[in-house]
């Protein structure tokens, strides 16, 4: 993200990493961390959100970016995005009514398309941080955030793909003292 709102991206041709040049298109609050995940042999996927809370959405596939998909929502903070599977991409953020969010992008051989913002996280209104995600495996994912009225009280939520009937589970994982929930995945 530059000062005045473009998305920049670099690439990595000939052994060397090549001069960032501006996205075009549409320009981005500046105070914002862009979410990036890769779903796919050359196939990126890039968030982020305007002024209003609207997050926005492209894909880069082999080298060639997409035009600008606006997702819709009402989220504040960073975006978090991760895959769990081959074509397949999510993006969790944080409402202003500290509320958890989630939208899945998917590829079958029919097309290609988002699910919607999903309100499988109701009961998670105590969401006080930017969440982190991080994929912990084929089909499973684990997100983090520390609650907003605890604010060293850190929430895990996870969801194992490769069971019958997969299911997000919640876990407090204690009081831990840091800025961002930050996720490691081998």
């Amino acid at each position: 993200m530059s000062l005045n709102g473009s998305v920049y991206v670099g690439t990595f041709a000939g052994g060397a990493w090549q001069a960032p040049s501006p996205m075009r298109g549409i320009f981005f609050p500046p105070n914002q961390t862009p979410a990036l995940a890769a779903s796919g042999d050359g196939m990126f996927h890039l968030f982020v959100h305007d002024g209003a809370g609207q997050v926005w959405y492209n894909r880069n596939t082999n080298g060639t970016w997409a035009t600008w998909q606006n997702l819709g929502g009402n989220v504040t903070g960073n975006l978090t995005a991760a895959s769990s599977y081959l074509n397949s991409a999510d993006v969790f953020a944080m409402t202003p009514d500290h509320k958890l969010a989630r939208n899945t992008w998917t590829a079958t051989p029919n097309g290609s398309g988002f699910s919607g913002w999903s309100a499988e996280f109701a009961s998670d209104t105590n969401v006080g941080s930017s969440p982190t995600a991080i994929s912990t495996g084929v089909k499973s994912l684990d997100v983090f955030y520390y609650d907003a009225t605890k604010t060293t009280m850190l929430w895990r939520r996870h969801l194992d793909g490769t069971v019958a009937n997969p299911a997000w589970t919640k876990e407090n994982l204690g009081e831990i003292f840091a800025l961002t929930p930050i996720g490691l995945s081998s």
